[in-house]
Protein backbone atom coordinates (compact mmCIF):
# COMPACT_ATOMS: atom_id res chain seq x y z
CA UNK A 1 0.00 0.00 0.00
CA UNK A 2 1.61 3.27 -1.06
CA UNK A 3 2.31 5.69 1.82
CA UNK A 4 1.77 8.73 0.19
CA UNK A 5 -1.70 9.50 0.99
CA UNK A 6 -0.82 9.40 4.56
CA UNK A 7 1.92 12.12 3.53
CA UNK A 8 0.01 14.32 1.64
CA UNK A 9 -2.82 14.49 4.63
CA UNK A 10 -0.08 16.18 6.24
CA UNK A 11 -0.42 19.03 3.39
CA UNK A 12 -4.40 19.17 3.83
CA UNK A 13 -5.40 23.36 4.55
CA UNK A 14 -7.55 21.30 7.35
CA UNK A 15 -4.24 20.12 8.85
CA UNK A 16 -1.82 22.74 8.50
CA UNK A 17 -4.48 25.75 8.88
CA UNK A 18 -5.36 24.97 12.48
CA UNK A 19 -2.06 24.39 13.57
CA UNK A 20 -0.89 27.98 12.24
CA UNK A 21 -3.53 29.21 13.42
CA UNK A 22 -2.78 27.90 17.14
CA UNK A 23 1.01 28.93 16.85
CA UNK A 24 0.25 32.18 15.61
CA UNK A 25 -2.43 32.33 18.36
CA UNK A 26 0.48 31.49 20.99
CA UNK A 27 2.63 34.67 19.46
CA UNK A 28 0.09 36.66 20.19
CA UNK A 29 -0.95 36.13 23.56
CA UNK A 30 2.94 35.74 24.34
CA UNK A 31 3.39 39.44 23.22
CA UNK A 32 5.00 38.32 20.26
CA UNK A 33 2.92 40.33 17.69
CA UNK A 34 5.55 41.01 15.25
CA UNK A 35 6.65 37.47 14.40
CA UNK A 36 2.61 36.55 14.74
CA UNK A 37 1.54 39.33 12.09
CA UNK A 38 5.20 38.93 9.69
CA UNK A 39 3.93 34.99 9.61
CA UNK A 40 0.85 35.68 8.90
CA UNK A 41 1.17 38.43 6.00
CA UNK A 42 3.43 35.60 4.49
CA UNK A 43 0.81 32.71 4.86
CA UNK A 44 -2.22 35.40 3.56
CA UNK A 45 0.06 36.32 0.12
CA UNK A 46 1.05 33.05 -0.91
CA UNK A 47 -2.25 31.51 -0.15
CA UNK A 48 -3.65 34.33 -1.93
CA UNK A 49 -1.44 33.87 -5.30
CA UNK A 50 -2.28 30.00 -5.10
CA UNK A 51 -6.11 30.91 -4.60
CA UNK A 52 -5.53 33.23 -7.95
CA UNK A 53 -3.85 31.10 -10.14
CA UNK A 54 -6.66 28.53 -9.38
CA UNK A 55 -9.40 31.00 -10.28
CA UNK A 56 -7.92 31.85 -13.24
CA UNK A 57 -8.12 28.66 -14.76
CA UNK A 58 -11.28 27.77 -13.57
CA UNK A 59 -13.13 30.85 -14.27
CA UNK A 60 -10.83 32.16 -17.60
CA UNK A 61 -8.94 28.59 -18.73
CA UNK A 62 -6.13 31.13 -18.06
CA UNK A 63 -3.44 27.89 -18.13
CA UNK A 64 -0.46 26.70 -19.86
CA UNK A 65 -1.10 23.39 -21.75
CA UNK A 66 2.43 22.90 -22.67
CA UNK A 67 3.07 22.80 -18.60
CA UNK A 68 0.11 21.19 -17.81
CA UNK A 69 -0.32 24.08 -15.41
CA UNK A 70 -3.75 24.52 -14.19
CA UNK A 71 -3.01 26.21 -10.65
CA UNK A 72 -0.42 25.91 -7.87
CA UNK A 73 -0.36 23.64 -5.41
CA UNK A 74 -1.93 24.83 -2.51
CA UNK A 75 -1.03 21.47 -0.49
CA UNK A 76 2.92 22.13 -1.60
CA UNK A 77 2.34 26.16 -0.67
CA UNK A 78 0.63 25.84 2.76
CA UNK A 79 3.38 23.03 3.50
CA UNK A 80 6.18 25.39 2.79
CA UNK A 81 4.77 28.58 4.49
CA UNK A 82 4.10 26.79 7.70
CA UNK A 83 5.71 23.54 8.78
CA UNK A 84 9.35 24.78 8.52
CA UNK A 85 8.68 27.81 10.40
CA UNK A 86 6.70 25.67 13.16
CA UNK A 87 9.58 23.34 13.66
CA UNK A 88 12.16 25.93 14.15
CA UNK A 89 9.01 27.77 16.24
CA UNK A 90 9.49 24.80 18.95
CA UNK A 91 13.09 23.57 18.84
CA UNK A 92 15.40 25.41 21.48
CA UNK A 93 17.67 28.21 20.81
CA UNK A 94 21.01 26.37 22.24
CA UNK A 95 23.24 25.28 19.60
CA UNK A 96 22.29 24.09 15.69
CA UNK A 97 18.93 22.66 17.13
CA UNK A 98 16.80 25.62 15.58
CA UNK A 99 18.57 24.88 11.93
CA UNK A 100 18.03 21.37 11.93
CA UNK A 101 14.17 22.04 13.25
CA UNK A 102 13.88 24.10 9.96
CA UNK A 103 15.58 21.54 7.61
CA UNK A 104 13.68 19.13 8.89
CA UNK A 105 10.08 21.02 8.30
CA UNK A 106 11.51 21.71 4.30
CA UNK A 107 12.13 17.88 4.17
CA UNK A 108 8.26 17.47 5.15
CA UNK A 109 7.25 20.09 3.04
CA UNK A 110 8.96 18.56 -0.13
CA UNK A 111 7.82 15.12 0.94
CA UNK A 112 4.36 16.64 0.11
CA UNK A 113 5.32 18.04 -2.36
CA UNK A 114 6.25 14.87 -4.41
CA UNK A 115 3.14 13.31 -2.56
CA UNK A 116 0.86 15.53 -4.74
CA UNK A 117 2.90 14.27 -7.99
CA UNK A 118 2.84 10.44 -7.12
CA UNK A 119 -0.81 10.92 -6.44
CA UNK A 120 -1.55 12.54 -9.57
CA UNK A 121 -2.76 15.41 -8.10
CA UNK A 122 -0.32 18.00 -9.40
CA UNK A 123 1.93 18.15 -12.29
CA UNK A 124 4.98 18.93 -11.89
CA UNK A 125 4.56 22.73 -13.20
CA UNK A 126 2.05 23.26 -10.32
CA UNK A 127 4.21 22.07 -7.73
CA UNK A 128 7.76 23.08 -8.74
CA UNK A 129 5.64 26.80 -8.76
CA UNK A 130 4.52 26.81 -5.54
CA UNK A 131 7.87 26.26 -3.99
CA UNK A 132 8.91 28.65 -6.08
CA UNK A 133 6.47 31.13 -4.43
CA UNK A 134 6.49 29.68 -1.25
CA UNK A 135 10.61 28.58 -0.34
CA UNK A 136 11.45 32.33 -1.07
CA UNK A 137 9.02 33.43 1.68
CA UNK A 138 10.23 31.91 4.37
CA UNK A 139 13.76 32.33 3.33
CA UNK A 140 13.25 35.79 3.89
CA UNK A 141 11.01 35.44 7.03
CA UNK A 142 13.78 33.58 8.56
CA UNK A 143 17.05 36.02 7.51
CA UNK A 144 15.19 38.93 9.30
CA UNK A 145 13.68 37.14 12.13
CA UNK A 146 16.29 34.59 12.81
CA UNK A 147 17.57 35.91 16.27
CA UNK A 148 14.50 35.29 17.65
CA UNK A 149 12.31 33.04 15.94
CA UNK A 150 11.45 30.81 18.92
CA UNK A 151 8.34 31.36 21.37
CA UNK A 152 9.12 33.40 24.27
CA UNK A 153 7.95 30.89 26.92
CA UNK A 154 5.44 27.58 27.33
CA UNK A 155 7.61 26.06 24.44
CA UNK A 156 6.69 22.50 25.75
CA UNK A 157 3.09 23.11 26.27
CA UNK A 158 2.21 24.54 22.50
CA UNK A 159 4.23 20.82 21.80
CA UNK A 160 2.02 18.70 23.55
CA UNK A 161 -0.90 20.93 22.36
CA UNK A 162 -0.43 20.74 18.95
CA UNK A 163 0.60 16.84 19.55
CA UNK A 164 -3.01 16.83 20.85
CA UNK A 165 -4.61 18.74 17.95
CA UNK A 166 -3.20 16.85 15.18
CA UNK A 167 -5.06 13.58 15.82
CA UNK A 168 -8.56 15.74 15.49
CA UNK A 169 -7.81 17.11 12.14
CA UNK A 170 -5.27 14.91 10.31
CA UNK A 171 -7.40 12.67 8.06
CA UNK A 172 -10.09 15.16 7.58
CA UNK A 173 -10.32 16.95 4.32
CA UNK A 174 -10.62 21.01 3.88
CA UNK A 175 -13.61 21.89 1.01
CA UNK A 176 -11.32 23.96 -0.88
CA UNK A 177 -11.81 22.63 -4.20
CA UNK A 178 -15.70 22.77 -3.47
CA UNK A 179 -15.19 26.72 -2.58
CA UNK A 180 -13.11 27.17 -5.26
CA UNK A 181 -15.43 25.61 -8.07
CA UNK A 182 -18.60 27.68 -6.34
CA UNK A 183 -16.35 30.62 -6.27
CA UNK A 184 -15.36 30.22 -10.43
CA UNK A 185 -18.86 29.41 -11.01
CA UNK A 186 -19.73 32.94 -9.96
CA UNK A 187 -17.13 34.67 -11.78
CA UNK A 188 -17.48 32.87 -14.86
CA UNK A 189 -19.43 34.76 -17.26
CA UNK A 190 -20.82 31.32 -19.47
CA UNK A 191 -20.83 29.81 -15.91
CA UNK A 192 -18.43 27.00 -17.32
CA UNK A 193 -15.76 25.46 -14.85
CA UNK A 194 -12.57 24.76 -16.75
CA UNK A 195 -11.00 20.75 -15.84
CA UNK A 196 -7.60 20.13 -16.53
CA UNK A 197 -9.01 18.00 -19.90
CA UNK A 198 -10.10 21.66 -21.31
CA UNK A 199 -6.91 23.17 -20.79
CA UNK A 200 -5.43 24.86 -23.81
Amino acid sequence: MSWWPFVTALGDTGVVLPAFAFAAGWLAVRRQVGMCLSWTMLLMLVGGVVIASKLAFMTWNLGIGALDFTGLSGHTAMSVVVWPPLCVLLARREGCQRAVAGMAGVVLALLIAWSRIELHAHSVSEVVGALLIGLPGVAILFRTRWSYWAVSGGRMLLIFALLAMLPLTYGHRFPSDKILRFAAMQLSPNHTIYRRDLLR
